[in-house]
């Protein structure tokens, strides 16, 4: 299975915002912790310093609109 692990993440996540390591396995987060030794790890790592983790975040503006829904301006 592949694994990635994402360095040093700011995570936002149940109302908390934390900065901690993410190891994803396949397409689920398998462990957030705030400190992981990679270097036993085969994984592929990505370092997320200064970028944001949202899980589960979805864009509404996106995602909710009907199909074919066109924009008016209201005067």
């Amino acid at each position: 299975m592949n694994k990635t692990l994402i360095k040093c993440a700011t995570i936002v996540n149940e109302g908390k915002i934390n900065t901690a390591d993410v190891l994803i396995a396949g397409e689920r987060i398998e462990k957030i912790e705030t400190s992981t030794n990679a270097a036993n790890l085969n994984v592929i790592k990505i370092d997320a310093e200064g970028l944001f983790v949202i899980p589960g975040m979805i864009d509404a503006q996106v995602h909710f609109r009907e199909r074919g829904l066109i924009q008016t301006q209201l005067s």
